[in-house]
């Protein structure tokens, strides 16, 4: 596991364990219906086990990750975006889908820039795939937009954030996008 997510995975296992218990909301009860209080259960008590012991929590550096650390990543996460996986003339086909259908609602700053980055970051190429395509374009109904369509929008926002582009054009369907892990390139990689 990436060093990087550890910290991640260490506070969603004590989160698991140290729920709040939920609370017991009353009933109110009309006085004909009281039932007489239930036995008292007479069995041996059961043995709980031993409470866990507390694990040291070390949050993450929020900073993104060095040109180093990119690399080590997108070697944990091959075949990454920044394998070519789309052409130029995909990411231009992208832009003017963007340019008819996605203006109304966003700037291009909406899908690039750090904020975006780090919401993305290390994600399959299909989930942001399904988000687009599901809830995109806004108003509509999901899966509006042809997949060829969604795609092509998916490359020019890699395109938009510096992801370098290849000779063949990502495919639309699932296990073309499935195989590809988001690992954004730094500026002065590009």
């Amino acid at each position: 596991m990436n060093a990087r997510l550890l910290p991640f995975a260490l506070l969603l296992a004590l989160g698991c364990q140290s729920a709040a218990p939920e609370a017991e909301v009353p009933v109110p009860t009309p006085a004909a219906e009281v039932e007489e209080p239930a036995p008292v259960d007479t069995a041996p008590p059961v043995e709980e086990a031993p409470e866990p012991a507390a694990a040291e929590v070390v949050f993450a550096d929020p900073m993104p990750p060095s040109a180093e650390e990119a690399a080590e990543l997108a070697s944990d996460l091959t075949p990454a975006i920044t394998d070519g996986i789309y052409t130029v003339d995909q990411a231009r086909r992208g832009a003017e889908v963007m340019a008819n259908r996605c203006v109304d609602c966003h700037v291009v700053e909406d899908w690039s820039g750090d904020s975006f980055r780090r919401r993305w970051s290390e994600e399959s190429v299909y989930r942001m795939f399904q988000y687009l395509h599901e809830s995109m374009p806004e108003g509509e109904p999901p899966y509006s937009l042809p997949r060829e369509q969604v795609t092509d929008v998916l490359t020019y926002i890699f395109y938009l954030n510096g992801v370098p582009a290849g000779d063949a054009e990502l495919g639309s369907d699932d296990d073309s996008l499935d195989d590809h892990w988001i690992v954004w390139v730094s500026a002065d990689e590009r």
